[in-house]
């Protein structure tokens, strides 16, 4: 029964061994989730044959002759589970070739012999019992960490941690691997990586001096034109701002509503000419009778807000009086009669005619001087352009925005959209903010044609990558150190672990031979018989009239006995056909109860001992 017991030992052992494995990655994986971030790693061939072999080594307690021999019930009912509670694809695990129906054949197996609940009569055949659930369970476990190793980012110490959970004693390669893995990392990786960001930052610092200069030449020129901005202001809307006053186009729209009312007031003092009480009107009195003061208060304003001379439309203003003034006191010349030239009260026509020609000159002068501004329409009908002002002051205006930023489109090279994004920036009412709106829109321009804002943007990620990459290989390095060190801590156990392994494989093998050899005479040492080497130790207890009994007493004695019986239960079979001699049950009851045992294998013992009082029997 020592395979049994080795079996238990390393079952024991291997259960230390990944104890330890799996607290190294309970902690391990909070501390390094960079370390334990692998997808793309699969079980492999080799890893489901060493698994298979792991259950194949228990296989080889339960299969063995010798627990059929003793009449242990652990065998019947492993068969059985295997035999009704398991797939038929699973019952032989020589032809599962996946790691997980491995798995699967060896959790079903364990819960069928948990769920068997009746004790065992013989104590040793419950010990094996328990022996095989816990190596079941051990089997579990180890499938459930060789899965977790699976996301181990680094080759080296994945190996490392699945070797550790076979129990591999010999690590000379994989430590050589960790130590390899290590010191590429510090004295290459991370060395390089130094190296890459030094020079990603020394890439960073030129990139930023050409932005500060190139941005320092839009400031400056931009700066330069202080003067021109002004100028646009004070065109623009900032003499009109500054004297609180309206903009130009509500003070050109109230101009022009005002001439308008007084030629609509014209037209109809010319029309009461046509009236027989018609008079004739003096003409500073006709004058007075015009609202000519508030129209050239509105001229005046305007001109103030433009910093411009009207004058001309005060003149246009009197003139168009005037001429309707002559054309009406002509028309009242024309009416008088004889009567009128007795009173002294008749007028000349042709002063009147020949003023209002001068008039009508004057007036196409003035039209003549301001095209698109004053128009006559036939007969004579004057008349003023909507936004006559406006539009002018917008040609200007833009003029004076082309020739502000001429100088930038020189210097910098500007196309017509990044000019178009300039010109938009005179929407400012003051100079400072104009040209803060221009510096802006000329450096996101220079940033975007240059790709500075982008550059250094990348630059910087990388370096941040880079960064981040030494802090994960740091990691690294510490990680594989840690597992270096759980392969030291489990040194002890793995060895002790092998050696407990060969211990049972040898006993496996031993009994085996033993069995095989039973009718071979097999030399060993000073002595030779049928069934085996004796320890000469044993000797010194027997004499001629001696029994087994005397071995009872001795240690050793105990053990030459048990190999005997071992030897029995292996040769009867071969010496007798039992069930011609009516046993058909190796055991038989016996005892008022029926609850004792007389095996017929122990009676092959006692047959080959005398009977003597004392004895074995």
């Amino acid at each position: 029964m020592s395979s049994r017991a080795s079996r238990g030992g390393f079952h024991r052992t291997g259960g230390k061994i990944l104890k330890e494995v799996t607290d190294f990655i309970a902690t391990n994986e909070t501390l390094y989730p960079e370390e334990f971030s692998k997808t793309d790693t699969e079980i492999t061939h080799d890893d489901v044959n060493l698994y298979r072999k792991e259950i194949e080594k228990v296989k080889k307690v339960w299969e063995n002759e010798i627990i059929d021999l003793l009449n242990f019930k652990t065998q019947s009912i492993i068969e059985s589970a295997v035999t009704n509670n398991m797939p038929e694809e699973l019952r032989d695990i020589t032809l599962v070739k996946d790691f997980d129906k491995l798995t699967e054949y060896v959790t079903r197996l364990r819960r069928s012999l948990e769920n068997e609940s009746k004790p065992h009569e013989n104590a040793k055949d419950q010990e094996l019992y328990e022996v095989i659930k816990k190596n079941l369970q051990l089997l579990e476990e180890m499938s459930d960490l060789q899965k977790k190793t699976l996301s181990v980012h680094g080759k080296s110490a994945r190996t490392a941690l699945v070797n550790v959970i076979r129990g591999e004693e010999n690590f000379g390669k994989v430590s050589g691997m960790l130590s390899s893995r290590q010191s590429a990392l510090k004295g290459g990786e991370i060395s390089e990586a130094d190296v890459r960001v030094k020079n990603k930052r020394s890439e960073l610092v030129d990139i930023t001096n050409e932005q500060d200069r190139m941005l320092g030449l839009v400031k400056s020129e931009v700066n330069a034109l202080a003067r021109p901005v002004d100028d646009y202001i004070a065109l623009g809307h900032g003499t009109a701002a500054a004297t609180g006053q309206d903009s130009i186009e509500v003070l050109e729209q109230a101009f022009l509503e005002k001439f308008s009312t007084l030629l609509i007031v014209l037209q109809e003092k010319l029309n009461q000419s046509e009236k027989k009480k018609a008079k004739p009107i003096k003409r500073a009195a006709w004058l007075a009778s015009l609202s000519l003061g508030d129209l050239q208060g509105d001229i005046e304003q305007l001109e103030q807000a433009t910093s411009t001379d009207f004058s001309y439309l005060k003149d246009l203003a009197e003139s168009v009086s005037l001429y309707i003034y002559n054309d009406y006191m002509l028309r009242i010349a024309k009416k008088q009669g004889f009567s009128d030239s007795l009173l002294g009260r008749k007028l000349n026509p042709e002063i009147f005619r020949s003023e209002k020609a001068t008039k009508e000159e004057r007036i196409r002068k003035i039209s003549q001087m301001h095209p698109g501004k004053i128009a006559i329409r036939d007969p004579f009908e004057v008349f003023i352009q909507d936004k006559f002002l406006t539009r002018e002051f917008d040609t200007r205006l833009g003029s004076l925005r082309e020739g502000t930023i001429a100088p930038l489109l020189s210097q910098f090279n500007l196309e017509s959209e990044e000019k178009a994004e300039l010109i938009r920036s005179f929407s400012g009412r003051d100079t400072a903010s104009v040209l803060t709106s221009i510096r802006e829109s000329l450096t996101e321009i220079v940033n975007s044609r240059e790709g500075y804002t982008t550059k250094i943007g990348n630059i910087n990620t990388e370096i941040d990558a880079l960064i981040q990459s030494q802090k994960m290989m740091q990691q690294q390095i510490e990680f594989l150190q840690k597992t270096d060190d759980l392969v030291s801590a489990t040194f002890d156990p793995r060895k002790k672990f092998n050696a407990e392994v060969n211990a049972y494989e040898s006993g496996l093998r031993s009994i085996d031979e033993k069995r095989k050899s039973g009718n071979e005479t097999i030399e060993g040492g000073m002595y030779r018989t049928w069934f085996g080497e004796i320890n000469p130790n044993i000797l010194s207890l027997l004499n001629d009239d001696s029994d087994l009994s005397v071995l009872d007493y001795d240690e050793e004695g105990k053990l030459e006995i048990e190999k005997l019986y071992n030897i029995v239960q292996w040769k009867y079979k071969e010496l007798v056909d039992a069930h011609k001699l009516g046993i058909n049950n190796i055991s038989i009851g016996y005892g008022s109860a029926g609850t004792e045992r007389w095996s017929f294998d122990k009676a092959a013992l006692v047959a080959s001992s005398p009977p003597r009082t004392g004895s074995r029997s």
